[in-house]
């Protein structure tokens, strides 16, 4: 603020005061002091990042997302901090002087990879670090049982631990190593357990068990053993049985 000293001459006069024109009276001879405040003009600051919406620091005050404007800021040091998931933080000192517009650009860097899986077959359950991210579909056209990529993002660089899952196939284990900034391609192949999982007993005494791999009007057929196919004609079935996990008979 701002102390101004007037000695009057005049029976009127008059003073700005935060740009409004204040009256003051004043007798012949009379001295009186006048307190003006002084507001100093404040300043801008823009802030942009790339990627955008990442979250906004200012003296360690969260402030909004980007692209954030922030206007009627005191002229003064400022310490400016963004961050977003997956991406190194990024801070700065800016200065804004009276008046003044700034804009400040950061560009963040990743610090995550990615992950592309393709499994043979599909419809592979996919854990990462214990945590289900997905699972793989069949391609379109179907032709073969192998899937179509699985794209994982955002994974933290470093090791990890992949699990995959299916009924009636071996569960694989494995380290992977995910790189900043980069794409680990994978192709997994799962060995198949060979689980009978059905019982065909015939009307001529014979047994059948194995995995059952299709069944119509006509036929039932069974996987045997590994590989190995039996066609069984539905006129000649005594009956049919699911053999549960354990071995037992439903």
């Amino acid at each position: 603020m701002q102390w101004s000293r007037v000695i009057g001459i005049v029976h009127h006069s008059a003073l700005h005061e935060r740009g409004r024109l204040q009256k003051i009276k004043l007798a012949a001879g009379e001295t009186q002091k006048i307190k003006l405040p002084m507001t100093p003009i404040p300043a801008a600051l823009k802030i942009i990042s790339i990627p955008d919406k990442a979250r906004v620091y200012v003296n360690n005050e969260p402030r909004g997302q980007t692209p954030l404007e922030l206007a009627d800021l005191a002229p003064g040091k400022y310490r400016v901090r963004v961050e977003m998931d997956g991406y190194d933080p990024d801070a700065r000192d800016v200065e804004l002087a009276r008046g003044s517009r700034k804009s400040e650009e950061f560009r963040l860097t990743s610090n995550v990879g990615k992950l592309e899986l393709i499994t043979e077959p599909d419809r592979v359950t996919v854990l990462l670090d214990g945590k289900k991210i997905g699972e793989t579909k069949a391609k379109a056209d179907a032709t073969t049982n192998i899937s179509d990529p699985l794209p994982v993002d955002a994974i933290p660089a470093g090791e990890h631990e992949l699990r995959l899952v299916r009924k009636g196939y071996v569960e694989i284990k494995q380290k992977i190593q995910v790189e900043q900034g980069k794409t680990l391609p994978l192709n997994v192949k799962l060995t198949r357990r060979f689980v009978p999982d059905c019982l065909v007993v015939t009307i001529h005494g014979a047994e059948f068990r194995g995995m059952l791999d299709a069944a119509s009007d006509d036929a039932i057929r069974l996987e045997t053993a590994p590989g190995v196919m039996s066609t069984i004609p539905v006129k000649d079935v005594k009956y049919q049985r699911v053999i549960r996990e354990d071995g037992s008979l439903e």
